[in-house]
């Protein structure tokens, strides 16, 4: 496990996934609140870029870290280049509730055409609305995020954010994940060709109707089915006309 550190910053890597980009494996800006890491993504050579930020409260100062990310995101656009953390902002007003806490609309306004002009789209967040909540409670905002551009989009399109359990931060930790379900090993294979043959379809009906299996019905179908594969295994041997050798 490798990391690299600029406070209030913190990225961790495995070095089995990505390894340094030349000799340089850190770059970061002298800005507080910024880093930014480059590597290689092991599995197909790609570059990866990915910039933890801390955004200034004050609302110029990050109206300037805007197009400094603005900048990068171009510079970067052929990378793996995703942008995740405190933006300190908000993209609409129904990502901020709570009394005393006003919306500001043309920081919405600058944050929304700097995502728009940087080509970068923001990850769904599953599982909670808000990120930041005041500690007493009476305000609550949208203000962590992962914004990534195409080629991350691309290569991991299933991906999806998750907020986590609020301890002593006032900010809910976010973590990303794949959003793929585990349905467990499939029953058995089925190709299309094997629906052209009168044999398969007798088969398949003659067999299904002769299982003698008793229990709940969701029972009875998965017990059936795990006869069926055996039987189609059979029939596949004594029918290997198959239109494909590779299959």
């Amino acid at each position: 496990m490798q990391f690299a550190c600029k406070n209030p910053n913190l990225i961790m890597w495995k070095e089995s996934f990505a390894k340094n980009y030349g000799e340089e494996k850190l770059s970061s800006w002298e800005s507080t609140g910024i880093l930014v890491v480059n590597g290689i993504w092991k599995e197909d050579g790609k570059r990866c870029t990915l910039v933890n930020i801390h955004a200034p409260n004050i609302t110029s100062h990050r109206w300037d870290l805007w197009e400094t990310l603005s900048a990068l995101a171009e510079q970067c656009k052929n990378d793996y280049f995703g942008i995740i953390s405190d933006f300190n902002s908000i993209k609409e007003p129904s990502e901020r509730v709570g009394k005393s806490l006003s919306v500001n609309m043309r920081d919405i306004g600058k944050f929304k055409e700097f995502i728009e002009e940087s080509q970068l789209l923001e990850m769904n967040m599953i599982g909670k609305r808000f990120t930041w909540y005041r500690p007493d409670g009476t305000c609550r905002s949208k203000l962590d995020k992962f914004l990534v551009n195409e080629e991350w989009n691309r290569k991991w399109p299933s991906q999806k954010l998750r907020g986590g359990k609020r301890s002593l931060s006032d900010h809910r930790p976010i973590f990303v994940e794949e959003d793929v379900k585990d349905w467990g090993p499939k029953p058995f294979k089925l190709f299309n060709w094997w629906l052209n043959k009168k044999s398969f379809v007798d088969l398949v009906e003659g067999k299904w109707n002769s299982y003698s299996i008793t229990g709940r019905a969701s029972f009875r179908f998965k017990e059936k089915l795990k006869c069926l594969k055996g039987d189609i295994k059979h029939w596949k041997s004594e029918h290997a006309d198959n239109p494909d050798p590779k299959i």
